[in-house]
């Protein structure tokens, strides 16, 4: 146990992960940690890989840094490398305690002091990359880089579940994020829960099936653009007919985390309700 918040968990590819007393649930899958970092977000988007430029990042969900550091772990091994121009999303840093305890006990050690340092610090840059952390509700922030019209190439969406967070998986935060996409940029996420990817689809983001690993099952991949994969006619029809596909409202990117919740559930019940009164309806009588 680090501290009556957080406590520390190993999976399965020989990571460890962060246990939120607050959220109730780990920051990654059981099956590996940071391999899901890997998988479903650095491989996933694609976009390091691309050549020289410049890359703007918006990691949504700092945890303990592992997005970050298996972006530059892979970054480091590219021939050309692109600018790499960073900005994580946390809520607060009561998880640095954490941090100066966790290690890989490999090469990848390198990258993570530099992430640890980041967090710590608020700011760093290096030799091809420029890191910012910025603590409070992601909303707010996400809020400001519209206002600032900051424009991102990938967007890492990794906020604790829907059910435990779902302040940031609204129709209306995700509204935002679009806002702040280039036209060609990548989200990735491991949530393929109907109401996240009916949410991005109602942002105006085309979206296509993401990769799995371990027991979870596929993320999820969103951009303005076409994206290879992407969900047919036919799937986005039989999202959109799902009542569990019922996004959670946010209008004012304010609502505390009980009313989101509660509004999408009642919500589903009038559906229900409306569901049952029609077929009732068309019932053929006797």
């Amino acid at each position: 146990m680090m501290s009556d918040m957080y406590s520390v968990i190993e999976t399965g590819d020989g990571s460890s992960t962060v246990k939120s007393e607050e959220f109730g649930e780990a920051m990654h899958t059981d099956a590996g940690a940071y391999e899901e970092s890997v998988v479903k977000h650095v491989r996933a988007c694609g976009k390091i890989r691309e050549g020289s430029g410049h890359l703007s990042i918006l990691d949504v969900g700092f945890g303990i840094g592992y997005n970050l550091c298996a972006l530059l772990v892979e970054w480091s091994r590219l021939t050309e490398k692109p600018f790499l121009d960073i900005v994580s999303l946390e809520k607060d840093n009561s998880v640095s305690e954490c941090l100066s305890k966790l290690y890989f006990g490999d090469e990848r050690d390198v990258w993570f002091e530099v992430v640890k340092n980041a967090f710590l610090k608020g700011e760093l840059e290096g030799d091809g990359y420029s890191i910012s952390i910025r603590f409070g509700d992601a909303r707010r922030t996400v809020l400001s880089l519209v206002e600032q019209h900051r424009l991102f190439d990938v967007v890492f969406q990794d906020a604790f579940s829907p059910a435990k967070n779902p302040e940031l998986w609204s129709l209306d935060y995700f509204r935002r994020i679009r806002q702040i996409m280039k036209n060609d940029a990548i989200l990735t996420t491991y949530s393929a829960a109907p109401q996240i990817r009916r949410a991005i689809s109602e942002a105006g983001l085309r979206i296509a099936k993401g990769v799995s690993t371990g027991k979870k099952k596929e993320g999820t991949l969103a951009s303005p653009s076409v994206l290879n994969g992407s969900m047919t006619q036919d799937e986005m029809r039989t999202l959109f007919d799902e009542i569990k596909s019922i996004p959670y409202k946010d209008e004012s990117l304010e609502s505390e985390r009980e009313t989101i919740l509660t509004r999408r559930i009642e919500e589903m019940a009038v559906i229900r309700e409306d569901r049952r009164d029609s077929l009732c309806r068309q019932a053929p009588r006797e």
